[in-house]
């Protein structure tokens, strides 16, 4: 890949800085919802038109999705518009109330089908790759959050804001298409077919789950007044996002295997969860924020996974925004949920929910682990050919590439490959190549290490 496009890769951070700038706790005042100006009513109406735009989505057909996607002006100027006319009266008290709310669903609707944009431009990538680039992007946004933390109390948070749609909006056209060497796929599937393949995603995303259930809890609280986020607070979660980020950085770096560290980094960044509530739960003096660091690098994991989740659906989907834009509607949907679970029931109550349902998850997965290594027992013979199908769909690969991988796996040659699938041996070799450069590895060696760790 060239440098320019790593350098466009990485303007994601400007998605990134902007939602995390977006769920900024907001002060008592501020959380006044009979207040015209208070931060709940341009938030609410931000996040139903985000749902519904996501919602709406999951049931388009993909030629229609790419048509709407198909240029990002009209996106850039639904947000601008949606940004400017809440700022004329949120900030000169121009014009009427109602311009809060109807310039956030606007604003909303476009950040919604960028962040689509930028998922189907993320999923033409390979799967580190993938990694990579989130892993990058939100250490870039975490470092531009902390910078900005004074003006992101005042009234400049909607220029910021702005700016960082802006910012993320700049490659999409060039980013959101098939390149040349993309290892994204061009053969189309079904829909049931989704479901089958995705069924290794579903237990990382109910982690991811947990922390929006968290977060949704925590603003529920500051609605009624009762949890408010301060500097030092705000400053230390931010340096554990990022000690969180650089420790999955340098961990996908060292391994070939994505899939196996997403399920290590999903069972530690729940443990983690629960163990920032217990530490929420006892007193502790405030100079020792264990509970904010503890939270802030699960976080740190469950953001990369969500993302490079979705990037991985929607690759393996070839395209379609589908199950990618009907789980952002469901983890919108499962945070505001919260959000009003804890305001109407009372912080007293609704605190316990968050362990409890993280200490069900951590349980669920130590037992789906166990059936699954039951299954997969050291001295039993490994099935290439469903491992061969797995990695395939990881990484992109076509019909014919996915069974000469089945035979290479078991350390045939090209020439037996050829004789094997009627092919000729330099077609067999390039088919070897291909899988090669899609995989990232350079030996046959290296393949069947890639294979065995798998």
């Amino acid at each position: 890949m060239s440098v320019k496009q790593n350098a466009l890769y990485l303007l994601s951070a400007g998605m990134f800085f902007t939602f995390q700038s977006f769920f900024a706790l907001p002060s008592p005042e501020q959380a006044d919802i009979t207040n015209p100006l208070s931060v709940p009513r341009f938030f609410f109406s931000f996040l139903g038109s985000a749902f519904i735009t996501q919602l709406l989505f999951s049931i388009l057909k993909p030629k229609n999705q790419r048509a709407l996607l198909s240029s990002v002006m009209p996106l850039v100027l639904l947000l601008v518009f949606g940004m400017v006319i809440s700022s004329l009266y949120y900030l000169g008290n121009i014009g009427s109330p109602i311009l809060i709310p109807l310039g956030a669903a606007c604003a909303g609707c476009g950040f919604a089908q960028l962040f689509l944009k930028w998922t189907r431009a993320y999923s033409y990538l390979s799967k580190k790759e993938a990694f990579f680039y989130v892993c990058v992007s939100l250490l870039i946004a975490s470092a531009l959050r902390i910078i900005t933390a004074p003006l992101i109390e005042g009234n400049a948070n909607m220029f910021i804001m702005t700016a960082g749609f802006l910012i993320a909006a700049l490659p999409l056209e060039k980013l959101d298409q098939p390149q040349k060497d993309s290892t994204a796929p061009t053969k189309p599937t079904t829909r049931i077919h989704l479901i089958k393949y995705n069924s290794d995603i579903l237990l990382p995303l109910g982690g991811c789950a947990l922390s929006y259930i968290i977060v949704g809890f925590i603003w529920g609280s500051s609605l009624i007044g009762k949890d408010v986020s301060s500097l030092s607070d705000f400053l230390s979660n931010q340096t554990a996002n990022i000690i969180g980020i650089i420790i999955f950085s340098i961990a996908i770096a060292r391994n070939d295997s994505p899939q196996i560290l997403v399920k290590i980094y999903t069972f530690i960044g729940a443990a983690l969860l629960l163990l920032g509530w217990l530490f929420f739960m006892i007193p502790l003096p405030p100079s020792l924020p264990l509970s904010t660091i503890a939270k802030g690098i699960g976080d740190a994991f469950f953001n990369i996974i969500l993302w490079a989740s979705l990037c991985t659906i929607t690759k393996r989907a070839f395209g379609d925004l589908s199950a990618a834009s009907l789980i952002n509607a469901a983890f919108i949907a499962l945070f505001m949920l919260c959000m009003f679970t804890s305001s109407l029931l009372g912080k007293d109550f609704a605190q316990h929910i968050p362990p409890i349902a993280t200490v069900i998850y951590l349980v669920l997965f130590a037992l789906f682990e166990i059936k699954h290594n039951k299954r997969q027992h050291p001295q039993s013979i490994r099935n290439y050919e469903d491992i061969s199908q797995q990695i395939a769909r990881d990484y992109g690969l076509t019909e014919r590439e996915t069974e000469v991988l089945s035979l290479l796996s078991r350390g045939r040659s090209s020439s037996f490959i050829a004789e094997q699938l009627t092919i000729s041996p330099h077609t067999a070799k390039t088919y070897t190549k291909r899988i090669y450069e899609k995989i990232g590895v350079h030996s046959k060696e290296e393949l069947l290490t890639f294979v065995d760790t798998y």
